[in-house]
């Protein structure tokens, strides 16, 4: 194509940079930015989910087992933007399917993160079975010593964003301390919805996680805050979604429309 006047050179160089502009900067939630975490480091809309390679390096999400079993490939599904994850088969406690930014192998790529803010805009339909969940936990924890049977006692930090209750409009933020696989210290917010907030439509629940608390946002609303244990100042934590049952055979779903974590 030949061009006859500047005017429509730069016409078309100035579509072309539209066309292959980066995304605009997703501003920082007002509760962020005033704790001086208006960064954003961690930014997951959900286009796609490749969890295939685990250790390639531009993997972000990897599979955790559900009660050690493997869970199958077709429990996520991505489209127009919303991860959907469903539990797998069985009616045990705690039956999953969950996906986390925790590496497993020193190859593998890592998000991991120390104190910052924490958001996701979620849904899914509650009922007494419900166990999904938005949380934080240690990526690696740490080693205390060599117990008896020649494995490593460790001591990590929980920070549990959002977790359904035994009612329908309250959820759960919740700080665990565990050591050796026992919990020694758990402190939990319980969040009432307010007004016409309802688990099933897209709400926004977030954690500003500081040194020595934790504080809980929901639709960028203040609704919590919990001191820390002394381990959450030390550890990195990894990102996990989990669509979860607490019993029976019926399929629990949680949708995911982007993650978010500002530093």
């Amino acid at each position: 194509m030949i061009f006859k006047s500047a005017v429509g050179l730069v016409a078309v160089i100035a579509s072309a940079a539209t066309m292959f502009a980066q995304p605009a900067t997703i501003a920082p939630p007002g509760q962020a930015a005033k704790a001086g975490f208006t960064n954003l480091v961690f930014n997951e809309d959900f286009r796609n989910l490749d969890l295939s390679d685990p250790d390639r390096d531009t993997t972000v999400w990897r599979k955790n087992r559900s009660l050690g079993l493997p869970i199958s490939d077709d429990r996520f599904s991505v489209s127009n933007g919303v991860l959907t994850i469903t539990t797998p088969p069985g009616s045990h406690r705690g039956v999953c399917s969950q996906i986390t930014t925790h590496a497993n192998a020193p190859k593998q790529s890592k998000h991991e993160f120390l104190f910052g803010y924490f958001e996701a805009r979620l849904r899914f339909d509650w009922n007494p079975d419900n166990w999904d969940s938005f949380w934080l936990e240690s990526a690696v924890p740490v080693k205390l010593r060599q117990n008896p049977q020649g494995s490593d006692s460790a001591r990590w930090c929980e920070i549990d964003i959002m977790e359904p209750q035994n009612t329908p409009r309250v959820y759960a933020g919740t700080v665990h301390d565990f050591y050796a696989g026992k919990r020694v210290q758990m402190t939990a917010s319980k969040i009432e919805l307010p007004g016409r907030v309802k688990l099933s439509d897209w709400n926004t629940f977030g954690a500003l996680w500081q040194p020595g608390r934790v504080s809980w946002y929901l639709n960028n609303k203040l609704v919590g805050t919990t001191p820390t244990p002394p381990i959450c100042d030390h550890d990195r934590l990894s990102l996990i979604l989990a669509a979860a049952k607490q019993r029976g055979d019926e399929d629990q779903k949680l949708e995911v429309n982007w993650v978010h974590v500002y530093q």
